[in-house]
């Protein structure tokens, strides 16, 4: 079995903007399910659901 297709030890070395694109990915989304929580729980979520 040979490792030409195998990435093991070897160093993926990531351009700058491609880090800050994955950071700013990771907290956009880190932000959108912490807010979907708190309408969940939130009077406006429960005044919604009376109403339909």
């Amino acid at each position: 079995m040979g490792s030409e297709g195998s990435l093991h030890g070897v160093l993926i070395h990531k351009s700058p903007a491609e880090i800050w694109e994955r950071d700013v990915a990771k907290s956009a989304l880190d932000k959108l399910f912490t807010l979907n929580c708190q309408y969940w729980i939130s009077d406006s979520y429960h005044s919604l659901l009376k109403f339909v």
